[in-house]
């Protein structure tokens, strides 16, 4: 079955039933695909088992939902002093970004791949955090990498 903007104009109560019917299909066993074309990134989010997502008409990334959010973290580097920012930004290192003097953020495409390790052995004494990042956000990363990279 294919949607497109299912959720539009629905208020909560009908948008969930709506959801809930689809889920709750009668009929036999066989596995069922969707496909749902939204803007609303957080209805596919409670949704979907794969995503894929599209900027001008190029499909940036398809893979399953899990194994995207696991692959991207939001990082947070918080120094007793100046944090030093790489001579070269690092594979997989995206939006690199000094908040102040003592915290730069960034986003990690690669997670899960000994990024983590690799991340702290590069800010020894600082205190990292690593936050899961949501399919949105995910969304709005890759799409202001695609319009960098098309504008250069």
């Amino acid at each position: 079955m294919v949607l497109d903007e299912p959720f539009g104009g629905l208020d909560p109560l009908v948008r969930d039933d709506f959801i809930q019917g689809l889920l709750e299909i009668p009929g036999d066993d066989r596995p069922r695909t969707f496909i749902v074309s939204s803007h609303d990134i957080d209805e596919v989010e409670r949704l979907a088992d794969n995503v894929g997502f599209l900027a001008n008409g190029r499909l940036l990334v398809h893979e399953p939902a899990d194994a995207l959010r696991a692959r991207f973290r939001l990082v947070e580097v918080v120094g007793q002093g100046p944090v030093p920012l790489p001579a070269a930004t690092p594979d997989g290192w995206v939006e690199v970004k000094r908040a102040s003097e003592s915290v730069v953020r960034f986003v990690c495409t690669a997670f899960g791949t000994g990024a983590e390790s690799a991340i702290l052995a590069r800010f020894p004494g600082a205190a990292v955090a690593f936050r899961g990042m949501t399919l949105q956000e995910i969304f709005l990363v890759l799409a202001r990498m695609h319009r960098g990279k098309e504008a250069a």
